[in-house]
Parts: C-alpha cells; structure tokens; sequence
C-alpha cells in the first residue's frame, strides 16, 4: 500500500509538473520556474494560451514570491553593447491587471574574470513609460539606469559591477557596455560565496540559467498578475559575427566580404534576405545558431542562396529556404554538379537544409514566430540579410 501511495504521489508531481511548464515556447527559449510563494509555498503555474494564437503564453503569478522566466541563450557571448532590440507583447488587460509593468528584463553579465552578475531594467520608472517592454537598441538602452543584483555589494553599489563601472552616481547601461552576456554554470550559482539568491533567474531545482531572461513575479507583490505574453525577442545589433578576427556585421553579405581564408563565421538566430546570392569564394567555416533558427532566404528570381567556389568550406546550423524559381538550386558548387557534392570540390560538409516546396509564408525573425501582434513588430533592420 506504501509503495502505490508513493507511486501515485509521484506521478502526481509529475503531471503537476508537466501542466506548469508551457510547451509552447518559441525556439531557442525555454519557460521555467525561479521560486514559489514566500508564504505558502506554492509555484507560480505556465500554461499555454492556444486560444489566443500560436505561441501564447500565460505566467500566474498569484502570490508574493512568485516568479517565473522566459530565458535565451541566444545573445550569451555579445558584449551588453551589441544587444538590439528586445521586445514581448502583453495581451492581457495590462490596465485591468494588477499589474502596469511587468514583465521586466535580466541579463547574465561576466567580466570573464569568474565573477558574474545580474543586470536589470525598472519597467515602473518614467523613463519607460513610451513601451515598458520595448528597447529598439543600443542607442536607446544605453542611456536607461541599470539595475544590479545577485552579486556582492550590489545592493549598497560596491560589486565588481560598480567598481568596473567607475563608481557612478547613477549607473547605467552604457558603464556596462563592456561586459559579456553568459549564464554562470550552476556550481557557481549554489557556491554561497557568490551571493546569488533564490530570486535570481534559473531553473528552481536544476540551478540551469539563461543569459537573457524575461521575468515575471518579485519577492514583493508589486507583479502579481496573469501574464499573457507573445512575440517576444532579444536580438543582437549585429548578428553575423567572424570569430576569428573578433568582428560583428549586420548581414551576411558583409561578413563574408571581409573575411579571410580559413575564417569561422557563426550567423545568429534570424531570418535573412539577401539581396543576391552570397559567394564563398575562399575556405570558410560557416556555422549557423541551428537549422530551426536561422533562414536564408534564397533571392529571387533564378538565383542560388550560396555559391561556394572554394575548397574546404564547411556550411550547417541553418535552413535555406528557396522560392518557386529556383527551389531546386539553394547551394550551388563550382566545377560541380547540383547540389553540391562533385569532384570539384574537396572536404565540403553543409547540413543546410533544401526546401522542396515554395518558401513558408511565415515571417520568422531572430527568436520568434512573428505572429501578427497587437503591439509592435520586431524591427526590419533586424531581419536584413
């Protein structure tokens, strides 16, 4: 009888489990858990808002302690500089809610020195109030007061941040510009040493952190509400970035104009739209963040995604995505047949995928589906090529 007892109990917390986590998480995020009620001990609940369109989601956030996070990886490695815009919809009654101003951000930041710390914005103060959940980028960002937490004298403002910083009256984005974005292993996070708190955003249980995180709920009741959310995104300024030479771009195109031989290219999570094929004309690792989240869009008409007229070219981690013109053709070799494969070329590996059919008539960008929102679309500049 114990043993049933405990195998229920255990498939209880099981299915408890599996109905607080939304599943409906857009690629390259993750919907998690920080902490339960203060009081009573009970978790904040995600479910999935189908009802409101593909990729909804709903945070309850019913008590005091309460909090709950959207986290990406997928700008960890840019300096806090490099970050473009950052966006989420609410589609709940935000006046009607309880709650005028979360979601918030917070940003794992590291000096690279083994410290970290967390860096975040004040949806409720004044210099927010045009779009508490909208930063267009760098240029606005860098100018809005930075918030520290999670680190050693951070709340009195003698931690590493600070001292980076200069010691400024007022600290803001732009004295940490410096700093690179990246989510602390969990070894870190439970050493007591480095002063991280429950609150802080990771995974209740696991310690797993993300580098950009949207939040819902404080110690405090100041964000209780049921947050509904949708078409959110944190993306880089710029995206491509030769890593071998330590240098961002904004497009593909100009990333490989300046690269040279033996470079390694990474492409960041986005949908890309070149205006004419990109050549690579010398041997070049090319990596994109995964084939889920990065497109090119192969131009239009009769062209190919990519030319590749180089030995030693290594292309994977995104899809290309050819049009009716030219469906057939996404890569073409030199000196080969198509696709590529012939003996003209030598040590040649691709894991990008061919579409067979006309391109979807979905405009993912960066880190979301792009449903039609109510609000704000992510900014075209962003989704360049």
């Amino acid at each position: 009888m114990k043993r049933f007892y405990l195998c229920l109990l255990t498939l209880l917390l099981a299915a408890g489990a599996a109905w607080a986590q939304g599943a409906n998480v857009d690629p390259g995020w993750d919907a998690f858990v920080i902490r339960n009620a203060t009081v009573s001990g009970t978790p904040p609940i995600i479910v999935d808002r189908l009802d409101l369109g593909t990729g909804a989601l709903e945070f309850q956030i019913a008590q005091g302690g309460q909090k709950a996070a959207l986290g990406t990886n997928l700008i960890n490695g840019a300096t806090v500089a490099q970050v473009g815009a950052l966006h989420i919809d609410r589609l709940d009654d935000v006046l009607n809610s309880g709650s005028l101003y979360g979601p918030y951000f917070n940003i794992w930041v590291t000096d690279g020195a083994g410290h970290y710390a967390v860096i975040a914005n004040e949806p409720s103060n004044p210099e927010w109030a045009a779009d508490r959940w909208y930063s267009s980028g760098w240029a606005f960002l860098q100018t809005k007061t930075c918030k520290v937490f999670e680190t050693p004298g951070a709340g009195d403002g003698t931690s590493w941040v600070h001292t980076y910083a200069g010691s400024p009256a007022i600290l803001t984005f732009a004295h940490v510009a410096g700093l690179v974005i990246a989510a602390p292993p969990a070894a870190y996070i439970l050493d007591p040493l480095n002063a991280v708190g429950p609150g802080a955003p990771r995974e209740i249980g696991t310690n797993v952190a993300y580098g950009f995180n949207w939040m819902f709920g404080d110690t405090a009741t100041n964000y209780l509400n049921g947050f509904i959310v949708d078409n959110y995104y944190a993306l880089l300024a710029n995206p491509v970035t030769n890593v071998t030479q330590s240098t961002s771009y904004a497009t593909i195109e100009a990333a490989l104009a300046a690269a040279t031989n033996d470079d390694h290219i990474t492409i960041g999570a986005g949908t890309y739209n070149p205006p004419s094929t990109l050549n690579v004309t010398r041997p070049l690792t090319i990596t994109g963040a995964g084939s889920a989240l990065v497109t090119i869009n192969v131009p239009a008409p009769y062209g190919y995604a990519l030319y590749v007229a180089a030995h030693n070219v290594a292309l994977s981690g995104f899809t290309l995505a050819a049009n009716v013109a030219n469906q057939a053709y996404p890569i073409h070799a030199s000196g080969t047949s198509n696709p590529p494969g012939g003996p003209g070329l030598t040590s040649t590996s691709w894991s990008a995928a061919r579409t067979s059919a006309p391109a979807s008539t979905s405009t993912a960008t960066a880190t979301s589906r792009c449903r039609t929102s109510p609000r704000v679309t992510r900014p075209a500049a962003t989704a360049s090529s």
